[in-house]
């Protein structure tokens, strides 16, 4: 049996579980409800009703049986006339297509501005290291490092991806597990170097930022938090930052050239544990020069094809629904 068929067997399982579980569940309700009414008429030969405390009780009942939908953060401030080869609608279209795929996976989504990295008490240390830095730091990659400080300030820490990162399965029981066996909220990054999907503990997203301040002096040319990033990990190693996964272990590096000159998705290529895909501007020029980007019409150069990101994320997670996780 192929990689695709038993992708697609276990996603059914996991959808009969959980159709199970909200059954078991309501028969727990039924069972307690016809038990109260059952001893409140033998207690009392008038009408009875079930008492305000049984009512509380189930009703917590109900709400510890429902799974809590994780959050996947995203970190965005503009860029005045637009960045990174798409202006401000094309950063919004991607920002909005990332959310419906994350909230389609049963995720919720949050975007965090400036105003969060704000909230940091090393906020204005970070601004003084960047304008003494050696070299200009240009104005997307200080919101690159904004993005740490707005994570660390946050009480909760948690998961935080670009809005270029789309899920591939990864679902909310998959993020329960993960959670669960990280039980010190280590750490983690999952596209190797590259911080497009990271999850920690306040605490740990606060020991990441101590090592950013601390290595960004150091460092000479240009800077991104990538690069301090792959800094950190050569001196103190990969386990001294924490989990770390190697791409495409994770998270997919091959973005739209998971299409083939036909238009149609690999589904072999894609292997199981692989739950995520980066769509990043490097990899989406190259599918366009490749000649698998899926929009034809009106895109001329490679360019085009990052200005359009986000329409073309949403056509590839409708095509990976329909072409690779759909029963025939």
């Amino acid at each position: 049996m192929n990689n695709v068929n038993t992708f697609k067997i276990r996603k059914q399982i996991k959808k009969f579980q959980t159709i199970f579980a909200l059954f078991a569940a309501c028969a727990l309700v039924l069972i307690a409800i016809t038990s109260q009414w059952n001893e409140s008429v033998k207690s009392s030969t008038s009408t009875s009703s079930i008492s305000s405390s049984s009512i509380s009780s189930l009703s917590l009942m109900m709400k510890q049986t429902k799974i809590e939908k994780p959050i996947m953060y995203t970190f965005f401030e503009g860029v005045p006339g637009g960045c990174c080869g798409a202006d401000e609608e094309g950063h919004q279209e991607l920002l909005n297509s990332w959310s419906s795929a994350w909230k389609s996976n049963g995720w919720e989504t949050r975007l965090l501005t400036v105003e969060d990295a704000k909230l940091h008490d090393d906020f204005d240390k970070l601004i003084e290291i960047m304008n003494s830095y050696s070299t200009p730091v240009t104005e997307y990659n200080t919101r690159c490092f904004y993005r740490w400080l707005a994570m660390a300030a946050n009480p909760n820490g948690g998961w935080m991806s670009d809005y270029d990162l789309f899920p591939l399965g990864f679902s909310s029981e998959d993020s329960q597990k993960f959670v669960e066996s990280n039980v010190h909220g280590t750490f983690s990054a999952f596209a190797g170097p590259v911080p497009a999907l990271l999850y920690a503990s306040q605490k740990e997203w606060q020991r990441l930022v101590d090592l950013m301040l601390d290595a960004i002096p150091n460092q000479t040319g240009f800077i991104s938090d990538m690069i301090v990033l792959k800094k950190i990990i050569a001196n103190i190693g990969k386990e001294g930052v924490g989990i770390y996964y190697r791409p495409d272990t994770f998270v997919s590096t091959r973005c739209f050239h998971l299409y083939n000159q036909y238009g149609q998705i690999e589904c072999d290529g894609i292997d199981e544990s692989l739950k995520a895909v980066h769509f990043s501007h490097h990899c989406t020029y190259g599918s366009f020069e490749a000649g698998v980007f899926p929009i034809k019409k009106g895109i001329h150069k490679g360019e085009d094809a990052i200005q359009n990101r986000g329409k073309a994320t949403d056509m590839f997670m409708k095509d990976y629904m329909r072409q690779c996780l759909s029963t025939k």
